[in-house]
């Protein structure tokens, strides 16, 4: 429990210094809500239609996860998180490695696990192209479309992230930082700083962070905000081809 009596510290030690430009950590949220509600008005800009439930699987999803193993590991399945933990002293070096290694196999054998869930829905695909019919037709067909356009890979290529073709790579780095941001700043102040009222309702509060960010990030690069989740489903469509 020490490191988290030391938590009032650590950020004192962090913000105080932003004090002598009139930039505390509430002005950091204001400016990230600000974000938040000024990014959203570009939702008309990128023909939105399913993504709504694609950010309520993935917040429901992590408010489980945050439940169910939180008690066991501290719910840690993103590595931006554990770095975070490394950095502020929360958690060693080699702890935070040993998470990482584990987070990125995870994502990995599960991505495996979902192509083999969904192995079949593309195997029609390539009996359309040769009886003349566009598969572009068949959605699943369109959306799984190898990048050189013979023949078709893993379902939707397994949720793999991809930056729209509008968008620079600055842009979606910077977004996508932004993103990560919202995430990790939530699990700080909501799970381990001292005086966090979230209780049992941490768990919440995370799944609504990855929530809001799939909303805005989903347009832009798919959402990534966690290695492991971003690697997972390149590595195994590559082997999977």
């Amino acid at each position: 429990m020490k490191h988290i009596i030391a938590m009032d510290n650590i950020f004192e030690y962090i913000f105080v210094p932003a004090k002598y430009i009139s930039l505390n950590y509430h002005d950091v949220l204001f400016y990230l809500i600000l974000f938040i509600n000024t990014t959203s008005y570009f939702f008309y800009y990128f023909n939105i239609n399913m993504q709504v439930g694609i950010a309520l699987a993935f917040g429901i999803t992590i408010s489980v996860l945050a439940y169910s193993i939180g008690h066991i590991s501290g719910g840690h399945i993103n590595p931006a998180v554990t770095l975070a933990f490394m950095l502020l002293r929360l958690q060693s070096i080699t702890a935070g490695l040993l998470y990482m290694v584990a987070q990125c196999l995870g994502a990995i054998v599960g991505a495996l696990i979902l192509w083999g869930c969904n192995a079949s829905l593309t195997s029609h695909c390539n009996d359309l192209d040769e009886a003349g019919v566009q598969a572009q037709l068949s959605g699943v067909c369109g959306a799984s479309r190898l990048p050189n356009g013979e023949g078709y890979g893993p379902a939707f290529g397994l949720g793999a992230n991809s930056i729209d073709i509008r968008v620079s790579n600055g842009c979606a780095f910077l977004i996508e930082i932004m993103g990560t941001y919202l995430l990790v700043f939530t699990v700080l102040q909501a799970a381990v700083h001292t005086k966090s009222t979230g209780g049992n309702a941490i768990p919440i509060a995370i799944g609504w962070s990855v929530l809001v960010a799939h909303l805005i990030l989903i347009p832009y690069t798919g959402c990534g905000i966690n290695p492991a989740r971003s690697l997972g489903p390149m590595v195994s469509t590559s082997t999977v081809h």
